[in-house]
């Protein structure tokens, strides 16, 4: 009986904390399999990149430090940059504060955010180049990027 005590009392610890692990507190330190992104909710810091242009465009959540980036599903945050689709276009960055739930769209992991905080000001033209310069070197450096030798 103590015996089955034991078993049915491990049990019922593992059902109720199913759920208890924690998001990762970070984009980066998420699975490369994003079979396993589906339903996590997390709370981040990082960057928006909204890009537009006259054939599209999209809004990703990414880390500089890590380079990998998540398109906010377009059905719950269409524009941000912009109040409406700019189709002469832009490239944008800023930081922001997200709270959201990983999703599938289409057959692709998607952020709907529930909460965006945007905790920069929008960086355009020469400022966004700089970040993507940043960006770039960052990857470089931590070995996440290759440049192809000349």
């Amino acid at each position: 009986m103590a015996n089955f005590s034991k078993h049915a009392l491990l049990t019922l610890l593992l059902a109720v904390c199913v759920g208890c692990s924690s998001a990762p507190s970070s984009i980066c330190a998420m699975p490369k399999n994003r079979h396993f992104w589906q339903g996590v909710e997390v709370t981040w810091r990082g960057e928006i990149i909204d890009v537009m242009g006259p054939h599209g465009g999209g809004i990703y959540f990414t880390d500089y430090r890590c380079g990998v980036n998540i398109e906010l599903d377009p059905d719950t945050v269409p524009n941000l940059y912009s109040a409406a689709e700019d189709w002469s276009g832009h490239l944008a960055v800023a930081q922001f504060a997200v709270s959201g739930r990983l999703s599938y769209k289409d057959g692709e992991a998607v952020l709907r955010p529930e909460e965006l905080k945007r905790t920069s000001p929008w960086l355009t033209e020469d400022e966004f180049d700089s970040y993507m310069e940043k960006r770039q070197s960052t990857l470089i450096e931590e070995g996440l990027l290759m440049v192809p030798s000349q």
